[in-house]
């Protein structure tokens, strides 16, 4: 296929639109329930409000602020609606400032500061102090709703378009981790079994891993993790062919393929199969229950330490295997050593790349036979 034949394949995938929209339209659509900030999809709203009376002043005396990206579509009476794809932190400060809700109740609460007075401005130093309702008095607030925002719309049927044009927009600018990325991604597949899917993991998870493992989400990635490895023969052909992460062998990033193996496979999964392996995940986690994936300490009859990826992977292989072999004796034979010495001494791999332990890991229980040891 050349250049000319395949671009054009690629461009009438999706289609964009320009349109500058005022404060005062935006809020409109958003009072109405037509801009979804959801923030199951999005990342939190964690500006300071330095920074919102900064963006404030900005939109104000109409410097440079970055477009807004959303996905347009029609809702089933044919009204426009926009999914924000960048953008939240700027939109949520205005209707922060304004006070502004939308009809059925979806506004994103700040996970850092709540505006009250600006403060921080530093050329319209006279904002500095004033909160919408004093815009009001001083009817200085016909300028703010007069103020406008480029609004980038993308059209498309595609729903793969969207999630490249996510993942691009937030790798690009590195704002959002893997893992946030790929919960913005199954979210945009269903906002409200993402929910019940993160709550459930979260809750299945705080007996194992870490307040800092928990904030940063490695309870979600483990699970999209676990549940690859389960549908793994299902989706590794698709997902290595729409990748081809193989190639990048050189990458700096050692746990680059991995991130991309797991994001390619939440792009691919149906939500509802992500949904049907909560109870499976449950079962596994309780099968470990107080080993945790953790090593074996023989002096104290007990696993120690923090959680071991590689252990982690092993078991969950196991799982699908035989999980009947997932008890403390199998963790008493098997774990009883650092990660470190058993790549190198058994496995006699020294510090792979997570991609490469992933397929170890496989490749180990795989070969396993009943009555003998892994490694």
């Amino acid at each position: 296929m050349n250049l000319n034949k395949k671009w054009k394949e690629l461009k009438n995938n999706a289609s964009t639109e320009n349109v500058l929209m005022t404060v005062s339209d935006i809020v409109n659509y958003y009072s109405r329930g037509r801009v979804n900030i959801n923030p199951s999809y999005q990342r939190n709203y964690r500006w300071t409000n330095e920074q919102k009376t900064k963006f404030i002043e900005s939109l104000l005396l109409k410097y440079p602020i970055p477009p807004i990206i959303t996905i347009k579509t029609e809702n089933d009476l044919g009204l426009v609606e926009y999914e924000i794809i960048d953008g939240v932190q700027r939109l949520s400060t205005i209707f922060e400032f304004m006070k502004i809700k939308p009809e059925d109740g979806q506004y994103i609460e700040n996970a850092n500061q709540k505006l009250g007075k600006l403060e921080g401005a530093n050329s319209f130093i006279e904002i500095n102090g004033k909160d919408w309702d004093d815009f009001k008095e001083e009817q200085f607030d016909f300028i703010f709703e007069s103020s406008t925002l480029l609004f980038i719309n993308l059209v498309t049927n595609h729903e793969d378009v969207k999630y490249e044009m996510f993942e691009r927009l937030n790798s690009l600018s590195t704002v959002l981790s893997p893992q946030e990325i790929r919960s913005s991604i199954i979210a945009m597949k269903d906002a409200n079994i993402f929910k019940c899917i993160n709550k459930k993991v979260f809750d299945i998870s705080k007996g194992f891993l870490n307040k800092g493992e928990l904030a940063i989400r490695d309870d979600l990635a483990l699970f999209i993790e676990f549940s690859l490895i389960k549908r793994y023969k299902e989706y590794i052909d698709v997902i290595n062919q729409k990748i081809q992460f193989l190639k990048d062998i050189n990458s700096k990033n050692k746990d680059r393929h991995f991130d991309l193996l797991l994001t390619s496979y939440v792009r691919e999964v149906k939500i509802e199969e992500l949904e049907e392996d909560l109870a499976a995940y449950e079962d596994f986690v309780s099968l470990n229950k107080d080993l945790y994936f953790k090593k074996y300490d023989e002096d104290k009859d007990s696993t120690v330490g923090n959680v071991i990826r590689f252990f982690f992977e092993i078991l969950s292989f196991m799982y699908f295997k035989s999980k009947n072999h997932i008890n403390k004796e199998f963790y008493k034979h098997n774990f009883n050593q650092n990660y470190a010495d058993i790549m190198k001494y058994k496995v006699k791999r020294n510090n792979p790349n997570a991609r490469a332990r992933f397929e170890i890991a496989k490749k180990i229980v795989e070969d396993y036979e009943d009555g003998c040891e892994l490694f």
